[in-house]
């Protein structure tokens, strides 16, 4: 049973995929989480500082994702409307100023309404730009396509969060804040050259835009095993780290990015020859082994294998599964099959952080990590089940080409 649409083998005839809007697209992407990523290592330590406890950080860092839950599906739907690059250049303005405000704010709940207001902005920018993306890419490339694309990300995560713990520790908090901001700002000079795709609009191919694309929900569920490990660590590990003395736990998502950027490409080109739920399996297992090491870690050393490990299985496990939500749907319909994808990151985040906020209070911080690598050992299970009962299965019109 083939769970990915054929592709083009011989390279003489395979279509450009590095173009203007591709190529400006990516590098907006890159700048808007840069300005997100210099946050990651240093914000549990800010709720620390300013007399938050350890739910709290859970709640301040989980609560980043109600907003993105909620707006999500009505971007999808307004992108298959034709608005992404509005949405796109919103995103980086309610970003800056959320990031700014940030200096003012001193105590634990102005923070959380600031973290709401900036996941407001993330729900604006990723859905729109992975969409463009994906109408812009080939389709016999699609995997490959987001391979380089998710790339954007993951190169801000190689050298953002210690970036920022540097900057943290030369200058203070507020300067990381600072920093985010004007990143955040620089975001829009990406999108000027950037143009809508013809055949963008809504009702392409007949399929009118919705909410919930049905297709994209099972490769949704699947991911959100891996948000919900990387949400733990991104919320927890600066605490084991203290606990253990790991040394700058920053270091641990550049090594991940590392690994991460290196093997998407290859992870979406596989893909696009051998299927999508082959790579994810694989992708499945490997994160789970980095979380389970983790768990384990007891040096430097360790957290930055755990750190490479977990990496190689996200560039398996995202790339693949996102090729997969919009192999599953309606032409018409690929930014609703995003947006609902994406929500993974939300959920991800909103139970994550809060859920094992009281498992690291009620037990300890490593058990947050072991739950994480049985979830993805489940994420496992489900695929391969869904796959015998079809859901794996691409819509006939993902055979279709990309608008030009």
């Amino acid at each position: 049973m083939r769970d990915t649409a054929p592709v083009t083998r011989d390279d003489p005839g395979r279509p450009r995929l590095f173009t203007r809007d591709y190529v400006l697209t990516t590098l907006g992407t890159f700048s808007f989480f840069a300005s997100f990523m210099y946050l990651l290592s240093v914000l549990p330590d800010y709720i620390d500082e300013i007399g938050g406890e350890e739910w709290q950080v859970g709640l301040v860092v989980g609560a980043f994702g109600l907003l993105p839950l909620l707006m999500r599906p009505h971007v999808g739907r307004w992108c298959d409307q034709g608005r992404r690059l509005l949405m796109m250049r919103l995103a980086t303005l309610v970003f800056a100023l959320a990031l700014f405000l940030m200096v003012f704010s001193q105590d634990v709940w102005s923070l959380l309404a600031l973290r709401l207001v900036q996941g407001a902005g993330m729900a604006l920018w990723p859905t729109p730009a992975t969409a463009l993306a994906a109408e812009i890419i080939p389709v016999a490339r699609r995997g490959e396509g987001l391979g380089f694309f998710g790339m954007a990300a993951s190169g801000a995560q190689i050298t953002m969060p210690a970036l920022g713990v540097v900057i943290a520790d030369a200058w203070g908090f507020d300067a990381v804040f600072i920093v985010s901001a004007v990143t955040a700002l620089a975001t829009l000079a990406f999108t000027i050259g950037v143009q809508e795709p013809r055949g963008a609009p809504a009702g392409e191919g007949g399929a009118p835009p919705t909410l919930f694309p049905r297709g994209a929900i099972f490769p949704m569920t699947i991911f959100l095993t891996f948000t919900f490990a990387w949400s733990a660590a991104a919320t927890f590990l600066p605490l084991l780290g203290k606990e253990r003395d790991l040394g700058n736990v920053g270091l641990f998502f550049l090594v991940m990015g590392v690994m991460t950027v290196l093997a998407r490409p290859t992870a979406g080109r596989i893909s696009d020859r051998v299927g999508r739920v082959r790579v994810a399996v694989v992708g499945l297992l490997v994160a789970a082994a980095g979380m389970l090491l983790l768990a384990q870690a007891q040096a430097g050393l360790m957290m930055l294998v755990a750190g490479g490990v977990t990496g190689l299985g996200f560039a398996a496990v995202h790339t693949t599964m996102l090729a997969l939500a919009i192999d599953r749907v309606r032409l018409g319909q690929r930014g609703g099959a995003t947006a609902i994808f994406q929500v993974a990151w939300d959920l991800g985040q909103l139970i994550a952080g809060v859920g094992l906020g009281f498992v690291a209070s009620a037990i300890d911080v490593e058990t947050v990590f072991w739950v994480s690598g049985v979830l993805l050992l489940l994420g496992v299970a489900a695929l391969l089940g869904g796959r015998t009962r079809g859901w794996t299965r691409p819509h006939a019109t993902a055979l279709a080409g990309a608008a030009e």
